[in-house]
C-alpha cells in the first residue's frame, strides 16, 4: 500500500468513527424512525455514487458503512424503550 492509500485509510476510519459519535447524538435527539430514515438515504446515496478509482470506491465504502450503521442503531433505538423527560417539580408559593 502506498502513502496515499495509508493516508486515506486513516481519513477513512476518523471520518466513520465521527460518524457513530453523531449518530447516536443525533438518536438522542430526533424522534423515533428518523435514524432508519437517515440510514435509507445513505442507502440510496453510496448506490448512486460511481465506482471509479479507489477513492469514489473508498467514498462508497464509508457511505455504505456509514448507512449500516444507521440501521443498527435506528433499530435499537426503535425498540428501545426511552425514559420519559424527567418532570421537575413546581416550587411552592411563596407566602
Amino acid at each position: 500500500m502506498d502513502a496515499f492509500g495509508i493516508a486515506f485509510l486513516i481519513v477513512v476510519i476518523v471520518v466513520f468513527v465521527f460518524a457513530i459519535v453523531g449518530l447516536w447524538r443525533v438518536s438522542q435527539v430526533l424522534p423515533r424512525g428518523m435514524l432508519l430514515l437517515i440510514a435509507i438515504i445513505g442507502v440510496f446515496v453510496a448506490g448512486a455514487l460511481p465506482g471509479g478509482d479507489r477513492l469514489l470506491v473508498g467514498i462508497k465504502g464509508v457511505c455504505q458503512l456509514i448507512a449500516f450503521a444507521a440501521l443498527i442503531f435506528g433499530i435499537i433505538d426503535a425498540v428501545h424503550k426511552r425514559k420519559p423527560p424527567a418532570q421537575t417539580a413546581a416550587p411552592p408559593p411563596a407566602s
